[in-house]
C-alpha cells in the first residue's frame, strides 16, 4: 500500500520530542478530521518506536471527542502503552492544547515481520 501524497501532505509534521510525546502546529478552522488523523499519526509513530525491527499495523481505533472547540495553535500528543505482549501494543492518547483534552484516543496494533 502506497501513501497518497495529496492527504498525507496536508496534515502538519510531528515534532516527536520522546516516544509517546509529540508536539505539532494547526491551522485555525483545522475540524475534527484533522485532529483525528494527527492523533492516529502519532500513536504510529510511538508504536514504530516500539516495533525494532518488526512493523506496527493498525488493528483498532477509537476516537473521543471532548466537545471543546478549536481554534487553531499548538497542540500537544501523548500516548502510552497500557500492554504490550509479544506481537500486540494496546495503546491511549491525548491530543491537548494550552493542558486542555480535545480528543482522547485508544489503540491496538499488531507486531508483524518488516517487509
Amino acid at each position: 500500500m502506497t501513501k497518497d501524497a495529496g492527504l498525507t501532505d496536508s496534515l502538519p509534521d510531528l515534532q516527536i520530542k520522546a516516544p509517546g510525546d509529540a508536539v505539532a502546529k494547526l491551522p485555525e478552522g483545522a475540524d475534527e478530521s484533522v485532529l483525528s488523523a494527527l492523533i492516529i499519526r502519532a500513536m504510529q509513530a510511538h508504536a514504530d518506536s516500539l516495533a525494532e525491527a518488526r512493523q506496527a499495523r493498525t488493528v483498532s481505533v477509537s476516537l473521543d471527542m471532548t466537545g471543546k472547540p478549536f481554534a487553531g495553535g499548538e497542540v500537544s500528543l501523548r500516548s502510552k502503552v497500557d500492554r504490550q505482549t509479544r506481537t500486540i501494543i494496546f495503546m491511549g492518547g491525548e491530543l491537548c492544547v494550552q493542558g486542555d483534552v480535545i480528543q482522547k484516543a485508544t489503540a491496538i496494533f499488531r507486531l508483524t515481520e518488516a517487509g
